[in-house]
């Protein structure tokens, strides 16, 4: 969903898009419950959240990206908003920002909104090869197909 999010341009990110279905912004809700702990860790309250495809995730990994993940979009509570506001998802952050809070220096606000050069590189590849087949390959084990000789094959008696 990131790479439609940043490369589809069918998608609209003025419409802050759902980073698990697509749907414009209203439509999902994610609701965030504080993780028991001395940490401040924050996880997804599924009870109280909606979307078609809700999900248990792991937060803490979702939220960062690497080379075998390079998807850091994850619901974040906007700090300018009430407490109990739904979640905004990283890549729509700067939209939400833009037009819940215009009077925000966007430059000021950049480290909730950037998204790193290497993140948009890799989902750019993902978006390029989105249509590519791959291959598989045989492995060692494989046998090949049985081969009939033309003695035993059927097609002798249908003649």
């Amino acid at each position: 969903m990131a790479a439609h999010i940043l490369h589809d341009s069918s998608i609209s990110t003025s419409t802050q898009p759902c980073g698990l279905c697509l749907q414009p912004s209203p439509a999902c809700v994610f609701k965030f419950q504080k993780v028991r702990g001395g940490k401040s860790l924050i996880k997804i309250d599924l009870a109280n959240s909606h979307c078609p495809n809700l999900a248990k995730f792991n937060y803490a990994v979702a939220a960062v990206a690497d080379e075998s993940h390079p998807c850091s979009n994850v619901p974040v509570q906007c700090t300018l908003c009430p407490s109990d506001a739904p979640g905004v998802w990283r890549y729509n952050m700067l939209e939400h920002l833009k037009s819940k809070h215009p009077y925000v220096d966007l430059d000021d606000a950049r480290d909730t909104w950037e998204i790193a050069e290497s993140e948009k590189k890799a989902l750019h590849m993902i978006w390029k090869e989105r249509k590519t087949v791959k291959k598989t390959r045989k492995g060692k084990n494989s046998k090949s197909p049985l081969t009939i000789s033309a003695a035993h094959s059927s097609r002798l008696t249908l003649q």
